[in-house]
């Protein structure tokens, strides 16, 4: 299970691994929706969005790290971390390419 790093020496650090790691799993959707919220007003000036389509974008934006998230640890636990990760890898490059 724990491959090349040693176990914890107690279940006191254990449970303290296990808690910061999710923690920081929070922290970091919560960053992204901080950044998300960042974008509401350039969206709005450069596609000229009305309230109900800019709150559409915002949620679907939101949704999609949703739906990311949770199907993210059942592709990791079905074919491993590495093959998720060259599983979703590919519209990367693609996505950053229409962005210019």
């Amino acid at each position: 299970m724990w491959g090349f790093v040693t176990p914890p020496s107690s279940p006191a650090t254990y449970l303290v691994l296990v808690c910061g790691t999710g923690a920081f799993g929070g922290f970091l959707f919560g960053f992204d929706t901080a950044v998300i919220s960042g974008t509401v007003g350039p969206l709005e000036r450069q596609f000229r969005l009305g309230a109900a389509l800019l709150g559409w974008t915002v949620s679907s934006a939101l949704l999609g790290s949703v739906i990311g998230a949770a199907a993210s640890g059942t592709l990791s636990d079905r074919y491993g971390r590495k093959i998720s990760l060259i599983l979703v890898r590919p519209p990367r490059p693609a996505n950053a390419e229409r962005s210019e």
